[in-house]
């Protein structure tokens, strides 16, 4: 099978359309962390935007390692392929298949760090909760036998797991690529067939058809899935960006850090009604402003394009489970000649 014979693989480890948002985030530690380590405050709001800026980055460099070992897993994907290597085939589809549930349960861990971060109150709660995630990172990233920091590891049930709450193939699928990979038969079809003393050695048996599509098909799925949840990943990053803009704001307040200017205009149903949130300054701010509003009224977005632009206005429309639903923004991208 050629590497063409795998598109979302193919894809994920070579565009870089996929990674823009989370480099991008890169870009704000350069930016913020010396911005802030300037002020020399010793303000609470300026001491959490620094703890802040450390979790969401170690987050963004463990979601680039992920990407760069997707990498590795993908040329040894194309090269087992290219010399028919089916035993170290199979081997990669359940390391991958284990990564991926790495990255659900990393995703998943972001939007709980989000939700329990905003639900504290006092720097005393904000920074035990802050330090509490942060522990959980490390051990996505340290964790193991030869820990440097003597961190456990994520049990890989537990990450499994977490990739089954997202497809629910995965539970039996990582089951039957785990007896290609154990020393059993069915590791032992790979390369032979016939029967014990009889047949061939060093050719897979004729029954392995469907298992090899089995295999490359469970490979395609977690890349699609991997495109997916870095690009959430991405989205709970920009609200960490947003936190640590407000919580390092000259005289921040803590309990301006983790608020959301939702008042809106609009019910959404046209373009002359479309839902406009008055209150928010930034475009950031805007996202969060409808994230919280979908929340709340129980709406669940499929995608989002840009239509229009008008009067300094971009006109979006939603695919929800409820319809489409018409959002103006304050248009912050205009060309120079605007």
């Amino acid at each position: 099978m050629k590497k063409e014979k795998y598109p979302n693989l193919t894809e994920l480890v070579e565009s870089d359309e996929l990674w823009k948002h989370v480099c991008d985030f890169d870009s704000l530690s350069d930016r913020s962390k010396p911005q802030l380590l300037d002020q020399k405050s010793d303000s609470e709001a300026a001491k959490v935007a620094l703890t802040l800026h450390d979790l969401a980055f170690e987050h963004y460099f463990l979601t680039l390692v992920f990407r760069f070992k997707a990498r590795e897993i993908a040329r040894g994907v194309f090269d087992a392929e290219k010399q028919r290597n089916h035993l170290v085939l199979f081997n990669l589809a359940r390391a991958f298949m284990e990564h991926t549930g790495s990255l659900t349960y990393q995703e998943k861990e972001l939007e709980k760090a989000i939700e329990d971060i905003s639900s504290r109150d006092g720097y005393d709660q904000i920074s035990q909760s802050i330090l509490n995630r942060r522990t959980v990172v490390k051990r996505l990233y340290y964790g193991g036998k030869n820990s440097p920091k003597g961190l456990e590891p994520i049990n890989s049930t537990d990450l499994i797991r977490s990739l089954n709450a997202v497809d629910e193939r995965t539970k039996n699928d990582y089951v039957s690529l785990c007896e290609f990979v154990h020393p059993n038969y069915d590791s032992s079809r790979l390369v032979s067939s016939g029967e014990l003393s009889s047949g061939i050695i060093g050719e897979p048996s004729a029954s392995m058809s469907h298992d090899l599509t089995f295999a490359r098909e469970a490979i395609e799925r977690c890349a699609e899935l991997d495109w997916k949840i870095v690009s959430e990943i991405s989205r709970h990053l920009m609200t960490f960006e947003k936190w640590i803009s407000n919580a390092s704001a000259d005289r921040a307040k803590l309990s301006q850090i983790f608020s959301v200017r939702s008042a809106y205009s609009g019910d959404g149903k046209t373009k002359d009604t479309a839902l406009f949130f008055k209150n928010a300054r930034t475009h950031m701010e805007q996202i969060e402003a409808l994230k919280a509003y979908l929340q709340k009224q129980g709406i669940k977005e499929h995608s989002a394009q840009v239509v229009e632009f008008e009067n300094d206005h971009a006109f979006y429309k939603l695919s929800t489970n409820r319809g489409l639903l018409w959002v103006k923004f304050k248009n912050e991208y205009k060309s120079k000649d605007e």
